[in-house]
């Protein structure tokens, strides 16, 4: 496969466009071109494709806080965004999903009857909520399936 090939390979066969090609690291703009993806290229060479999808199909979309007000905290104020520490889990209801070490849990991906999976699900999310050290930094998002 000559380099044309591979750049071509890279761009369209990744989803991206031309915009997406650079040939600076610091030249990636994620907010804009290269929200989804770009490819590095050097001396005509295709060094790194980076595809910034959703593989796994599990969301189409996300926000920061979203339709939710966020975490009750212990001072009485509402964020998307806490430390465990400041957090009142008093007040939380278990989420449908959770994200930790780059690994998607979520009561969908447990066995069982609706009510053993349910079970299940709560005792793996407050394990993980719970073995968290109480300055980890806990996101609420809004996923759009």
């Amino acid at each position: 496969m000559n380099n044309g090939d591979s750049l071509r390979k890279a761009i369209y066969g990744g989803g991206l466009d031309t915009e997406c090609i650079i040939n600076d690291e610091n030249n990636i703009n994620i907010s804009d071109d290269h929200r989804f993806g770009y490819v590095l290229v050097k001396n005509g060479k295709v060094i790194k494709a980076i595809k910034r999808t959703n593989p796994n199909g599990k969301w189409a979309g996300y926000q920061l806080g979203g339709r939710f007000d966020g975490f009750k905290l212990k001072l009485g104020k509402v964020s998307p965004v806490a430390f465990k520490k400041d957090i009142d889990f008093t007040q939380f209801n278990v989420t449908y999903a959770v994200i930790k070490d780059s690994q998607w849990f979520s009561k969908e991906d447990i066995e069982g009857s609706s009510q053993e999976a349910g079970e299940k699900w709560r005792a793996k999310y407050w394990e993980m909520v719970n073995s968290a050290p109480d300055d980890t930094l806990f996101c609420l998002y809004d996923c759009h399936t």
